[in-house]
């Protein structure tokens, strides 16, 4: 299984933080993230053997993806505004072009990470 977490407890996010995080997920349809941990723990709670949980932090395999992504959004930015201004795009459509930049915002400020999880069940 392979996605994004939160890099730390939600809890621990500032006022600024969570809104950017919410910028990028709520438009995604994501309500919230888990860290790799709670998700560890998680799997455990479901009958997923402890010792057969390997984590492995891949966010440097999708930067560039994401920054693809990013600089899509920035060439969109202005015309995509007009648009939605214009009512030629309608409001999920204009808050996925915010969601593309914050994602790229949120990571660079590392609050979420990508990772691949290899699991085997008891």
């Amino acid at each position: 299984m392979a996605d994004g977490f939160y890099s730390r407890t939600e809890s621990l996010f500032n006022e600024r933080e969570l809104k950017l995080m919410q910028s990028w997920l709520h438009p995604w349809a994501v309500p919230s993230l888990v860290t790799p941990n709670e998700f560890h723990i998680a799997l455990q709670e479901q009958g997923f053997n402890k010792n057969k949980i390997e984590a492995i932090d891949t966010t440097y395999l999708i930067l560039r993806s994401s920054a693809l992504l990013n600089r899509h959004a920035m060439i969109s930015w202005v015309p995509g505004h007009i648009m939605h201004w214009m009512n030629i795009r309608n409001r999920p459509q204009h808050l996925n072009l915010i969601a593309a930049r914050r994602q790229w915002q949120a990571l660079q400020e590392k609050l979420w990470v990508y990772y691949v999880f290899n699991v085997e069940k008891s």
